[in-house]
Formats: structure tokens, sequence, C-alpha cells
């Protein structure tokens, strides 16, 4: 397993608990472990630490040492799933600094730069899903109706943990009008529990909860898999596995050349532990590799094309940091490529470049750029939305914004520039590929809906959703076993449900200063954008008409 000591020599209080073998009960055979709790403060009130801050439906205060099942029940206690939860996001984060990766200062810059542990509310809600939201920035597990908690489940708990630290490092991929983006983030967060476990399983647990036989060899999904992108849908979920099995299959040639070195060390063959430790350093650098390359990308709305380009330009930084893994990686350039038009995912020779940060390239001056790009597209403005700094470099995001005849701001979805820096922070390459036109972009600057109205209108609509939402969800009520297509349908309706009590309660409190106009891909019309919790609504500014757009990624 690709983890760090369960006790860190910075661990100031020692807190003994008992968590699953593995990452959940199917895959642990129900065999639970004794730990100390890491990251705690000297005299613990609840599970609030340096890492992670859980909370459940029970206050633990200072005693984490939980029963695991409820009496004559499989279903775990509130309190083992907070225990479970809280080691699982600690030892994620841990294993990640251990490999080089600053989940604590990219997740802490979003923070006024202040130590910020991933905030997780466990069995908050009845729910069979979990999901992380960007606008509260937490996690939220739910119940099954007391049937399974998904937070006892260390692969959901990763899952979602994964969607976090991916937006902290790349805010752009989870956007709904973000190309690939967000089949990318699921790709990449069934992929990271699968480093951390070296287990490419995904929540053995899941099938159970559907009526499905148990089985600690078959999860939800799985990276251990060979499909294209010619070969699923467009649901995000579906594409991700593409994603998430690129990374696998990455790892499997990784840990092929490495069995093969070391086979030529030994001039023999190798044993199982041998094996182990090949495959786990495998696990390592791609893991590594997986992670840092949220910051290459050159677009805001990506396409699998890029997605490679990125990925190569962080393998490429990686052999040039890590020059003493070169011996064992010197192919992993080619692999990308091949793995990459294995999946569908490049379609020409086109060979990704090397990252400007890895060469000698002068600093950029950024004034005299966007002075440039005036000259050329016309007015707009570029407003710092995203900086992260990583061991191999970093990342700057600018988002757009046009200004109106009045004076009023207009925010370009999808639209600015994306730079990458040296180590310093100093821009090196930057790219407009996603920079709209002043000149030349028609759009209606119609504004006949007022702000009083367009705020009117979202909540009314809120309010409607909600209703319906409602009336759905009762019709499971009284559902008291599932099946595979009965557990999928609860699943979306609970979520459409949910999204819609989030916007509802939004909708209560929406003010004139919440109104903010965008201008939407594809769209002509200026709207009016609301965050309203979960989601997003636009209020077409012209005519009144309103959609819901997701924000927030779900297991």
């Amino acid at each position: 397993m690709s983890t760090l000591p369960l006790v860190s020599k910075d661990d100031r209080t020692f807190a003994l608990a008992q968590v699953w073998e593995r990452e959940n009960r199917v895959s642990s055979e129900e065999k639970v472990i004794k730990v100390f709790l890491g990251g705690l403060p000297e005299t613990p009130d609840g599970l609030v630490g340096e890492w992670a801050k859980v909370d459940g439906q029970t206050r633990l205060h200072n005693n984490f040492f939980c029963a695991v099942f409820k009496p004559f029940s499989k279903v775990t206690t509130d309190c083992f799933d907070q225990v479970q939860a809280y080691y699982t996001l600690t030892q994620i984060q841990r294993y990640l600094q251990s490999l080089g990766i600053d989940v604590k200062g990219a997740i802490g810059s979003a923070h006024d730069g202040k130590d910020h542990p991933i905030v997780a509310h466990v069995n908050a809600v009845e729910d069979m899903n979990a999901w992380f939201s960007f606008q509260s920035d937490d996690l939220t597990f739910g119940t099954s109706k007391d049937k399974w908690h998904l937070a006892s489940d260390g692969d959901i708990v990763g899952h979602e943990a994964h969607h976090l630290i991916l937006h902290h490092r790349n805010k752009n991929l989870g956007k709904w009008y973000a190309g690939e983006g967000r089949s990318i983030h699921e790709g990449f967060s069934d992929a990271g529990p699968a480093f951390f476990m070296d287990d490419p399983e995904m929540s053995e647990d899941f099938p159970p909860a559907r009526g499905m036989p148990e089985n600690k060899n078959v999860g939800l999904r799985t990276v251990d898999n060979s499909l294209n992108l010619d070969e699923v849908g467009h649901e995000e979920h579906s594409r991700g596995r593409v994603y998430g099995g690129f990374f696998w299959g990455l790892k499997k040639r990784l840990q092929s050349a490495i069995e093969a070195g070391m086979r030529s060390e030994v001039c023999g063959e190798l044993n199982d532990f041998d094996i182990a430790v090949a495959s786990c350093k495998a696990a390592d650098v791609i893991a590594f590799i997986m992670h840092e390359h949220a910051i290459y990308y050159l677009s805001k709305s990506p396409d699998s094309v890029e997605f490679i380009n990125a990925v190569y330009r962080s393998a490429y930084a990686f052999l040039k940091k890590f020059p003493e893994d070169a011996k064992y990686c010197a192919s992993i350039l080619d692999d990308i490529i091949i793995e990459g038009k294995a999946r569908r995912m490049l379609r020409t020779e086109e060979t990704p470049k090397e990252p400007a940060n890895m060469a000698s390239f002068a600093p950029i001056d950024l004034s005299q750029y966007l002075h440039d790009l005036e000259v050329r597209n016309g007015p707009s403005d570029f407003v710092l939305d995203q900086e992260v700094l990583s061991i191999t470099g970093g990342r700057k995001s600018y988002q757009q914004y046009f200004t109106l005849p009045d004076g009023r701001s207009v925010k370009v979805l999808g639209a600015g520039i994306s730079a990458i820096t040296d180590e310093n922070g100093a821009i090196v390459e930057i790219s407009d590929m996603d920079v709209v036109p002043f000149l030349s972009r028609d759009f209606n600057r119609n504004t006949s809906v007022t702000p009083q109205k367009a705020v009117q209108r979202a909540a009314d609509v809120a309010r409607q959703n909600y209703l319906q939402a409602d009336s759905a969800r009762r019709k499971f009520d009284k559902l008291v076993t599932f099946d595979k297509k009965s557990s999928e349908e609860f699943k979306a309706v609970q979520m459409e449900y949910r999204i819609a009590l989030e916007a509802s309660e939004s909708a209560k409190s929406l003010n004139l200063e919440d109104a903010n106009l965008v201008l939407i891909p594809g769209s002509d019309d200026l709207h009016y954008e609301f965050e309203m919790g979960l989601s997003l609504y636009y209020v077409n500014a012209r005519t009144g008409e309103t959609m819901v757009k997701p924000d927030a990624l779900w297991d």
C-alpha cells in the first residue's frame, strides 16, 4: 500500500482508533486495524485536525475508538464513519505531500493563504450520494436511507477528496462549460484513490448496496480497463472511466519497465515483494505526474488532445526535476503517446511540446502581452482568478471581462488566458486560445430584465424546481430494497432533489448583489448568474428564460 507511516513525528497526540484494514468493508472482509489518528491537537475535541475537519450525527469529543457496526447489522456506526473519513482524508494528503504535491498550499491559497483542512460532513443526508461542492468548498456523504453509509468507504471519501484537490490546482476543469474537464475530473478522482491504495477497483461496497453480490474484486468502477473515448457516451462518469483508465494504463506500462530493470539487476526472476515494490513505485510516479498535470493546461476548456499535452508536459517536468528516476522512466513520454492513441484521445501524429518552464525561456512581460492583445482583439479586462505554485512550476489563470457602455462588467464564461510559470511564479508560457475578441464577438447588449426581476425570476424557478423534485423523491420514500436499476434511479432522484433543495434555500436570501452579468458560450444574450448552492442559475437578461447548470461533482 502506498501510504505514509500511521504516526508522524509532528503529531502531538496519540488518539487510538480502528479503521478498515483496506479501503472499505468488502475489500477488508470486515477486518479492522488499530491506528493512531494523526494531525489532531494535544487535547482534541472532535475530529478537527491539521488535514481534515469532520463532523457527523454525533459529537465525538476525544473518544475515537468506535464500534464498527450497529447491533445485529452490517451498517456502520456514525462514530466509525467519521473516524474512517478523517483517517482517509489525512492519510491521502500526507501521501501526496510525501510525493512533493503541495496539497496544503493549494487549498490554503483559496483561503487567504492560511492552512485549511478539508471539511467533510458525514451522514449529513439520506441520499445514496456523495459530493464536492464548489461554492461551499466541502464534502458531503449520505447514508442510503441508513442502509449503507458512504463515508465508511475509503474509496468514496478519497474520490470526493480528489475532486476538491484537483479543483484547488485547476478550478477551470470542473466548470460545466469546460469541454472534457468534468470527465477528466472523474477519471482523476477514480485514479487518485487507486494509486493511494495501489488497487484499481473503485468502491467494492457499492455493488452490494445496489443489490448485487459482494465481491472484493468488483467495484462500482475500475481504472483497470482498456476503454477508449469512442466506446463511451457523453456522461462525465462514463467518459471519466477512459481518463482514469489512461492513468492506470501508464502505471502498468511503467511497472513493467521497473520490473524489467529490477530483473536485470538481480539477474533473475522477482519475488512477490519485489513486484509489490515495483507496483508501488509506479503508482507513486504516475500519481505525481497526474497531480502535476493540472498546472500544465493552456486552455480553460480542454479537449482530449490538450489533456494529453498537459500530461506530457507534466511527465517531461518530472524527468527534468528527478533525473535519478529517469533510469526506469525513460519510455514514459512515448508511453503517454501510445496510451493516448489507444484511448482515442490523439488522432494525429503531432507530438506534444515540452513545457516552457523546463527550458531556457525568458519571462514574459504580462503588461506588454495584454497591451498587444488589446490592440488585436479590442478592450478587455483580465483578472487573476487562480495562482498555483508547485515543485515543477506553476500556473496562473486570468478571467476575461467585457465592459458595457454604461460601465457594467460582464464575465465571459470560459474565456481568458492561461499561463505556465517557473518555480518562482514568473510567466514563461502563455496562451490566448480562450480569449474572446471584443471587436468580433457579436452579442445582444439588451438587458430589459432588471437585476430585481432576475432575482425574483431565479427565486420563482428555484421554488418550482423544488416542488417538482420533492414530488419525484416521495415516490421512493417507501422503497425498501434496491436492485441496480432502482438504486440508479434513486441516486438520480435524490441528486435532483438535493440540488433543488439547496437552490430553494439559497433563493430565500438572494439580493441584487448576487446578480452578476455573464456571457455564456454559444449564446448571443447576456445572462444574470446566481450561485444557488449546488447549482448555478442563469436568467436571460433579455427574455427572462432561466436555465440551471451543475456547480458540484458527485460520486
